[in-house]
């Protein structure tokens, strides 16, 4: 039984999504409700074949056989408890896990206190496209399309209007040039050039509501911050994909740093290099750096051109 801890980037999926995202990722339908009474609503119709129902029938029996998370509520909790890197929340209340088959991807929310399943259908291939594609960020632009950040999907922005004010939204990507911006069921969708001429005519500003980070001013300072756990935000890279990517370090040393995607399955393509330590960063030398409000920056020349940047990263303070 293929039966792993979701990844942080799954967790997001094994709640009800907007009808934009239900058909971006292949929804297509979710099981609710206490553990031996869990009621199916579908979403994608087109999907709602006899071939999923038969593979839906298959998995909840694997599921549900003696000794497996299903079988009954003790041994749900047992088996959370078993693996508690699959704790969604600090308080341990709900457990995510995913199950894929040759054609679908499960995704389960365990409640144990409650006995409470929630289990959610996709087809594998679009949910393992779409979450990919979300790994490049959301992209905010000026109405004249020059580009200002990219935020991670899931992240926050923070709105100051004209007056004053300020607004804190959740925005989630949809594909390269949409995006919605608030959380189910009252989410709004944007064309990203659409969200930034209506944020200019209100005489708005929008920026990432970032996590805090270290304000590191040399190569010096951070060779002694950056140590095994912890985290960086990527903000500019070489290939824009990579922009936007929340990295753990897995080991530094006296010639770089090694780190893989957070989140990422350790078999992951991402995570795989260099024996699953993750691509290296050299240290190189400090004319070749540069930090700026808290953000590192390593180039391939002492000509620090954006055309020359490697990768500019943030390291979280929560990190530590």
């Amino acid at each position: 039984m293929n039966l792993r801890p979701m990844t942080h980037a799954e967790r997001k999926y094994s709640y009800n999504q907007s009808q934009q995202i239900t058909g971006q990722t292949g929804c297509i339908g979710y099981l609710r409700g206490p553990l031996d009474s869990m009621g199916f609503r579908p979403e994608l119709s087109s999907l709602n074949t006899d071939d999923f129902r038969a593979d839906l029938d298959i998995t909840l029996e694997a599921l549900r056989h003696e000794g497996c998370v299903l079988s009954n509520r003790e041994r749900m909790q047992a088996y959370c408890l078993e693996h508690l890197d699959s704790a969604m929340d600090r308080e341990s209340r709900e457990y995510g896990f995913r199950m894929d088959t040759d054609k679908y991807a499960y995704l389960l929310r365990l409640n144990p206190r409650e006995g409470e399943v929630y289990f959610c259908c996709y087809f594998r291939e679009w949910l393992d496209r779409h979450m990919e594609h979300a790994r490049r960020g959301i992209r905010f632009i000026t109405p004249h399309y020059d580009d200002l950040f990219r935020l991670q999907d899931g992240d926050k922005i923070r709105i100051t209007t004209w007056d004053g004010r300020t607004l804190e939204r959740t925005c989630h990507y949809v594909d390269e040039y949409h995006l919605e911006v608030g959380t189910y069921p009252r989410q709004e969708l944007y064309h990203i050039c659409q969200f930034a001429e209506l944020m200019e005519r209100a005489r708005n500003t929008v920026e990432p509501l970032r996590a805090p980070a270290y304000k590191i001013k040399n190569l010096s300072q951070l060779k002694k911050c950056l140590k095994a756990g912890s985290r960086l935000e990527v903000i500019g890279h070489c290939r824009p994909e990579c922009i936007g990517e929340m990295r753990k370090v897995t080991l530094a040393n006296t010639q770089g740093f090694y780190s893989v995607v957070d989140g990422e399955p350790p078999d992951s393509r991402l995570n795989q290099g260099n024996e699953g330590k993750g691509p290296v960063l050299h240290w190189s030398n400090a004319p070749f750096w540069a930090f700026q409000d808290g953000v590192c920056g390593l180039y391939s020349d002492k000509d620090h051109t954006e055309q020359n940047l490697i990768m500019a990263f943030r390291v979280l303070a929560d990190a530590a």
